[in-house]
């Protein structure tokens, strides 16, 4: 009888401290770490002690302003409990543990104990299937709360990114692709506190990664693909039909084909081997057993231009697929790498396609104090006339934010002028016209004067000079001009 008096005396004392006071919930599922941290006053000297369900059960632990800390020995509490000041710390906590706490300090600066309770409440989440899931599988999250409130709670499930998602009743129900891998959460909102229940969903999907490349003649290659070492262990019991790259060519600023080519296919017998079906020089990452299916080279090529697909097909049909871009940087001389003194230059620094807007080039000139560029950031340079110090080394990259994704470097060669051979054959040519007018005229000359003599010669031999004057008659009547080559005094003598 005694006895109950004095637990009803306590009884009231913790109804009239903590009067008006509600209970601080905390939601939690089994084996979850829950801190249960009380907001008392601050006296000297005083004393704490922790119950569960009631004042009259054992306490589950203790500490004084002295720094003493006591932790209770019941075989069901001691092994999950600590303390951490007034806090009280539940390690793993199971089905027996979930319930009413009470705190409790007392000190003889306070007219009365100080009383503060805590409910820790049951949430169960579920998901079904509980294993790895392929891209398009149908993912099934409930969270319920364990007991009845008069309060009921209000449940909101968020998707990996954070975003709200559907839900009813604590069910929400979706179709997952690879971007709900990750942290899904149960929000749980109580007296307008929110409390989150996190949970792991696991869908297969390759590692990030950049989904647009760039290489040139002079940087490597590096196509990425693969996957956590832990989800490819788990897929491989996926049952798995194929593992292959395949290649859809791209021209110079033409589209990409749609004709692909299979450049390698994956053996899945122990161990994993890669088979090559199309030699372009690319090389796969030798450590496949992991989940690295990527191809390297040690340098691009013009003709890596276009679409890298990498797929994993499962029975059944499904398809896990990545596809990486490439584009060959290039710088384009106009009219050619070797140019002549004073002659004018173009240099294009190109992918063929039109750059991201994040994305931008800088021209790096060969390092001569004589060279200088308006405009480092400009696709196309122009040189009015190239000078010895524009000779050398000429470099282009590529830059995203502060990263570079690749470089292209040409070689400038700049001599003097000097003849050429269309130069020599047109001198020469122009030579051999000169001496053959020189020899035709000076031929038409000599024939002249031959006859000029020949004509003489027959004056002078005539035995009748009046035939010979005939003759002269004749020959200037047949001749028309020829006569007024022989002068008067001449025709005279004759005669």
């Amino acid at each position: 009888m005694k006895s109950l008096i004095q637990s009803t005396f306590i009884l009231i004392a913790v109804l009239a401290s903590t009067m008006g006071a509600e209970d601080v919930i905390r939601f939690a599922q089994v084996g979850e770490t829950v801190k249960l941290v009380p907001q008392p006053p601050n006296p000297q000297r005083h004393y704490v002690i922790w119950h569960f369900h009631d004042l009259n059960s054992p306490y589950l632990g203790s500490a004084n302003s002295f720094g003493g800390k006591t932790i209770s020995e019941n075989e069901s509490w001691k092994k999950w409990l600590s303390m951490e000041g007034y806090s009280l710390v539940i390690s793993n906590i199971q089905e027996a543990h979930f319930g009413k706490f009470i705190f409790k300090m007392t000190s003889s600066d306070l007219q009365s104990p100080f009383f503060q309770t805590f409910r820790i409440i049951k949430v169960d989440v579920t998901m079904k299937p509980p294993s790895l899931l392929l891209p398009e599988d149908s993912l099934s999250l409930t969270c319920t709360v364990g007991v009845q409130m008069p309060n009921k709670p209000s449940i909101q499930w968020l998707n990996a990114q954070g975003q709200k998602v559907t839900t009813r009743n604590g069910l929400h129900t979706s179709r997952v692709t690879g971007q709900d891998n990750g942290q899904w959460t149960c929000v749980v909102t109580s007296n307008n506190k929110e409390q989150k229940i996190p949970v792991s969903v696991k869908v297969a999907d390759f590692s990030p990664a950049p989904s647009h490349k760039y290489t040139s003649t002079s940087s490597s290659l590096s196509i990425p693909c693969s996957i956590l070492s832990n989800i490819w262990e788990q897929l491989k019991t996926k049952d798995i039909e194929e593992v292959k790259w395949d290649f859809f060519p791209q021209a110079f600023s033409g589209p990409v084909s749609r004709d692909g080519q299979k450049l390698f296919s994956l053996s899945l017998e122990d161990p994993l081997t890669w088979k090559k079906d199309q030699n372009r020089g690319l090389s796969p990452a030798p450590d496949v057993k992991n989940g690295n299916l990527s191809l390297t080279r040690i340098r691009g090529k013009e003709n890596d231009r276009g679409s890298y697909e990498c797929s994993i097909k499962f029975k059944g049909g499904k398809i896990l697929k990545r596809t990486v871009h490439v584009d060959v940087l290039q710088i384009i001389a106009s009219p050619g790498t070797e140019m002549i003194l004073g002659q004018m230059v173009n240099l294009s620094c190109t992918t063929g396609s039109p750059l991201p807007s994040d994305v931008q080039l800088k021209w790096f000139p060969p390092e001569k104090p004589s060279v200088s560029i308006p405009d480092h950031h400009s696709a196309r340079l122009t040189i009015p006339e190239v000078g010895s110090g524009h000779s050398g080394k000429w470099r282009c990259e590529l830059w995203q934010s502060n990263i570079r994704l690749t470089s292209a470097v040409v070689k400038l060669s700049i001599v003097e002028p000097k003849m050429n051979v269309w130069m020599v054959v047109i001198i020469c040519s122009t030579a051999v016209i000169i001496i053959l007018l020189v020899v035709v005229a000076v031929s038409i000359r000599r024939r002249r004067q031959r006859r000029m003599r020949h004509l003489r010669h027959q004056v002078c031999q005539s035995p009748n000079p009046k035939d010979s004057t005939e003759h002269n008659t004749t020959v200037s009547r047949g001749h028309g001009n020829q006569l007024n080559l022989y002068p008067k005094e001449m025709n005279s003598s004759v005669i």
